[in-house]
C-alpha cells in the first residue's frame, strides 16, 4: 500500500502542489471569503487545484515522452513496460475527470471559463505538433498564465465581485513566477533547446532574471502610493523584491540554479500574504 502511495504522489508530481495550495489559497482569501464559514467549499477548490496541477504535471511527463523521450516516472513505466501505455493515459485523465465533480458543486460561468482556459492550456502546452512549451518567450508565458488561472479559478469560485486585492495578486503572480521561471530554465539550461533563457543566453537570462526583481520593487512602490488599502502588501511585496535582488545580485554563470529555487522566500511571503487576506488588513 506504502509503495502504490508513493508511486502515485511520484507519478502526479506531489512535491509541486505546493504551488498549487498556495495560489488556492490567495484566491480564496482575496476575496472576502471566510473559510470557517463554509469550510467545505474550502476543501474541495484545494482538491480541485490538486487535481487540476496533477493533470498538468503528469500530461506534460506524458507528452515530454512520447517527443523527446524523456524518462521521468512515466516515461519509465512505459519504456519497460511496466505499465501499458493506455493505462498510463488513463492516470493521467483521472485528475481531469475529478475535476468535473467540484465545477458543478458550486458553478458560475466566470469559473468555468478560467477551468476551461487552464485545461487547454495544459494540453496544448506539451501536446505534439502544438507543445506551446517548446515555443521560446510563449513558454515562458503561458507557466505565467497557467499559475495565473490557479488563482483565478479559486477566486471565482468563491467570490464574483472583484476587488482591489484581485489585482494586487495578479501583478503578484506575473512578477514572481516570470524570474521564478527564468530561474527554472537556468536550472536545466543545457537540457533545453527552444526555452526562452537557451534564445537569450545564459548571461543576458541572468541579467534579465537579476532586473525582475527591481521591476516587482518598482510595481510595489506604484501600488503603495496609488492603493491606500493595498499598502501593507506593497511593502512586503518591495521588501521581498529588494531581499531578493541583493540575494541574487552576484550570482554568475557557475551558479547552482536548482538550489537557487528554493531559495526565493515564496513561501513566507506567501503564508503573510494569507495572513492579511484572513484578518482583512
Amino acid at each position: 500500500m506504502y509503495k502504490i502511495i508513493k508511486y502515485a504522489l511520484n507519478f502526479y508530481r506531489a512535491k509541486n502542489w505546493g504551488k498549487a495550495l498556495g495560489l488556492c489559497l490567495f484566491g480564496l482569501t482575496a476575496g472576502g471569503f471566510i473559510i470557517t464559514a463554509n469550510p467545505f467549499l474550502f476543501f474541495v477548490n484545494v482538491l480541485q487545484s490538486i487535481f487540476l496541477f496533477s493533470f498538468l504535471f503528469s500530461f506534460h511527463d506524458l507528452n515530454d515522452f512520447i517527443v523527446e523521450n524523456k524518462k521521468y516516472l512515466i516515461g519509465n513505466l512505459i519504456s519497460k513496460s511496466t505499465v501499458p501505455i493506455k493505462a498510463i493515459f488513463f492516470l493521467c485523465s483521472l485528475p481531469l475527470i475529478l475535476s468535473i465533480f467540484p465545477l458543478f458543486l458550486n458553478f458560475s460561468v466566470k469559473y468555468l471559463v478560467c477551468y476551461l482556459a487552464f485545461l487547454l492550456l495544459a494540453i496544448f502546452y506539451s501536446l505534439p505538433r502544438i507543445r506551446l512549451g517548446d515555443i521560446p518567450f510563449v513558454d515562458t508565458a503561458c507557466i505565467i498564465l497557467l499559475f495565473s488561472l490557479i488563482f483565478l479559478q479559486s477566486y471565482f469560485y468563491v467570490n464574483q465581485a472583484i476587488t482591489s486585492k484581485f489585482y494586487f495578486f495578479i501583478l503578484w503572480i506575473i512578477c514572481y513566477y516570470l524570474s521564478l521561471e527564468i530561474l527554472h530554465q537556468l536550472s536545466h539550461f543545457e537540457n533545453d533547446i527552444n526555452s526562452t533563457a537557451r534564445i537569450l543566453g545564459k548571461r543576458k537570462s541572468i541579467s534579465f532574471f537579476k532586473l525582475s526583481f527591481l521591476a516587482s520593487s518598482v510595481v510595489s512602490v506604484i501600488i503603495c502610493i496609488f492603493f491606500n488599502e493595498l499598502r501593507l502588501y506593497a511593502i512586503l511585496m518591495l521588501l521581498f523584491g529588494i531581499f531578493r535582488y541583493v540575494f541574487v545580485h552576484k550570482i554568475d554563470e557557475k551558479e547552482n540554479f536548482e538550489k537557487l529555487r528554493n531559495r526565493m522566500g515564496g513561501f513566507i511571503e506567501g503564508v503573510i500574504y494569507v495572513i492579511f487576506n484572513i484578518l482583512k488588513v
